[in-house]
């Protein structure tokens, strides 16, 4: 039996063709460790995947999580660098990160003052805090016992201690870097229908769409806006302008190029975030997009693609703005877990 494609195990992978899904080129994969998932048979991972095989493994049990059964195939993944993106998909990396991982997980598993049966051949622990492999997980296990945080009650029970407790409040308190995508635009009324696909398309992704000007805060608003690219995965700019009206009656010049997306965009590059170009497709948008920004793959759209429907099939034939936009965020980031409240349970 061959091993699983992404940590190689054979004890516990299985395969099985996909003549039945109508996909006969494709085998679906089932391990223990990796979960479940689609694999072409043009496709094998590249030896560049060795640094982030934890994270492609922590990728496929968030999407199945999800429902989802990700594919893997060569047109979509045989690029250079295509691995990187695993990179910005919010999984931990560091041991600090993989601790922080760890008892957030831990505290989801117990209740206040209960005991914590944790297994540590616990496969889906392994991959949701991203650990190479189960020795890993148990070496964070005695890290956090280490630090009094854990204490261990007889062979594989543990119980979070009080000032474990604290920590793990800290924690939800700072959530840190969500599963969000701000949204860097023109806001004009012109661009409402722009914006409502925008919004669909990342709700879709499993991301909650973050656009400050629909938001309540106080304070000084770029402060705001610095806090909310800092804890979104990824940034949305629209280079979207508008020839300039400069009247020396008023104190600035209207329309021409947005620089606030500029620096919002420059921003997010800073902090090395995933920033995906969109741009409305007319002259006067394409004259004003700066040569600097020429080079990156920008989605470019017009008022005929701006609709929030994102069909459960995208075609590839004329896809929407939405459907488009959903596709990159799926491709570069990975399906998030944000899931929209429901409105009808808070009325």
């Amino acid at each position: 039996m061959n091993g699983c494609p992404i940590c190689g195990d054979t004890s516990t992978h299985a395969e099985r063709e996909t003549r039945d899904l109508g996909l006969p080129f494709d085998k679906i994969h089932h391990c223990d460790l990796c979960g479940d998932f689609v694999m072409s048979r043009r496709f094998a991972f590249p030896s560049e995947i060795d640094p982030v095989r934890p994270l492609v493994r922590a990728f496929v049990r968030r999407e199945n999580r999800a429902g989802s059964r990700p594919r893997f195939d060569y047109e979509e993944y045989c690029r250079a660098g295509w691995f990187e993106r695993f990179k910005y998909m919010g999984f931990p990396r560091t041991v600090t990160e993989k601790l922080d991982a760890l008892l957030r997980a831990i505290g989801d598993r117990t209740r206040l003052g209960g005991n914590l049966d944790l297994e540590l051949d616990d496969n889906d622990l392994v991959a949701e805090i991203a650990a190479s492999n189960k020795s890993e997980l148990q070496r964070l296990v005695e890290l956090l016992e280490e630090q009094g945080l854990l204490q261990e009650r007889t062979s594989d029970l543990f119980r979070l201690t009080a000032p474990g407790f604290l920590r793990l409040d800290a924690l939800r308190k700072d959530p840190g870097v969500l599963d969000a995508g701000f949204v860097a635009m023109w806001f004009d009324p012109s661009l409402s229908s722009y914006r409502e696909s925008v919004v669909s398309a990342v709700i879709h992704s499993g991301y909650e769409p973050v656009v400050v000007d629909a938001q309540e805060y106080n304070g000084f608003i770029m402060d705001r806006i610095i806090a909310e690219i800092r804890r979104s995965r990824f940034v949305i700019a629209d280079f979207t302008a508008a020839k300039e009206d400069d009247d020396s009656s008023r104190p600035k010049v209207r329309g021409g190029s947005r620089g606030g997306v500029y620096w919002e965009a420059g921003m997010a590059y800073g902090l090395g975030k995933q920033v995906i170009h969109t741009c409305r497709d007319d002259i006067e948008s394409r004259r004003r997009t700066h040569f600097d920004i020429d080079q990156y793959n920008t989605i470019l759209w017009n008022e005929a693609d701006l609709t929030p429907e994102v069909r459960h099939c995208i075609p590839s034939e004329a896809p929407h703005l939405a459907e488009r936009l959903a596709a990159r965020i799926l491709s570069t980031l990975g399906r998030g877990s944000y899931r929209r409240p429901d409105r009808r349970n808070e009325e």
